[in-house]
């Protein structure tokens, strides 16, 4: 492993420069507010607020994600957000 200055390896200082889960939990409920988000035991999970109508679900909507961390829900939730996006610009057509 890489060692940097105070004998922190890479990785750690990394991990070091993320923000508190407790961070980065309140930075993804206001990023998402359609989603109820929350980590429990690692696991983080984002429900969907609103009813899933069958436009939403024809375009493949989940109503639950799961990721075992606060960068790949963010991912998943990005993918959601452009499916979201797809089913509007649809039906404004």
């Amino acid at each position: 492993m890489t060692q940097r200055g105070g004998g922190q390896t890479v990785s750690q200082a990394a991990d070091a420069a993320l923000p508190s889960p407790d961070r980065q939990l309140n930075l993804l409920r206001q990023d998402y507010p359609g989603w109820d988000i929350t980590v429990e035991d690692g696991q983080w999970t984002a429900r969907l607020r609103r009813p899933l109508t069958s436009d939403l679900a024809r375009a493949g909507i989940s109503v639950v994600i799961t990721a075992p961390s606060a960068a790949e829900l963010v991912a998943r939730l990005g993918r959601e957000v452009m499916r979201f996006q797809a089913v509007r610009q649809a039906a404004s057509q």
